[in-house]
């Protein structure tokens, strides 16, 4: 059966075929995770460290990805005739603009890495044009570098823009 196909889609496959790929990929986000959560300190059963939180969210990832994966493989037969399309070119943009931050954060600093994720964003999934969009990633990136460090008191990376 053929599916209504959408700009930017990468790839045509049968639902089970699909839904197993996402349990792929979500399990190996969260052993990925689970990996680097292991660099962090586990305190104590009273005081639990930074490590706790990431260990649980991981295994939480890897048990729903593992389920998942059984419910794929447990599909009828008329599951593979039913087509879906992965790969969608927004999904890979947001997964881009999230991947810039994490990586040019603390060289570029807060400012400039969410201005970037933000007007990227604006772009890909609104209407708006440059302008807006840049208006929009200006307004919202200041006010919460503005929440965090004078509201909360959190010292965020200041990078090329020499921000205090």
């Amino acid at each position: 059966m053929p599916v209504d196909s959408q700009p930017g889609a990468w790839i045509d496959v049968s639902e089970r075929r699909g839904t197993l790929l996402a349990a792929l990929a979500c399990g190996a986000i969260g052993v990925a995770f689970l990996i680097g959560a292991f660099r962090y300190d586990f305190g104590s059963f009273s005081v639990p460290g930074p490590a706790v939180f990431p260990v649980l969210a991981a295994c939480g990832l890897v048990v729903m990805s593992a389920a998942l994966a059984v419910r794929a493989l447990r599909m009828p037969a008329q599951a593979e005739g039913t087509r879906i399309e992965l790969g969608h070119r927004n999904s890979m943009a947001a997964i881009l603009a999230l991947c810039f931050v994490a990586l040019a954060f603390e060289k570029v600093g807060y400012g400039i890495a969410s201005f970037v994720m933000l007007i990227t964003l604006s772009r890909v999934f609104s209407e708006a044009g440059w302008i807006r969009s840049a208006l929009f990633a200006v307004l919202v990136a200041g006010s919460s570098y503005v929440i965090f460090t004078r509201g909360l008191g959190v010292v965020l990376p200041s990078g090329l823009l020499g921000l205090r």
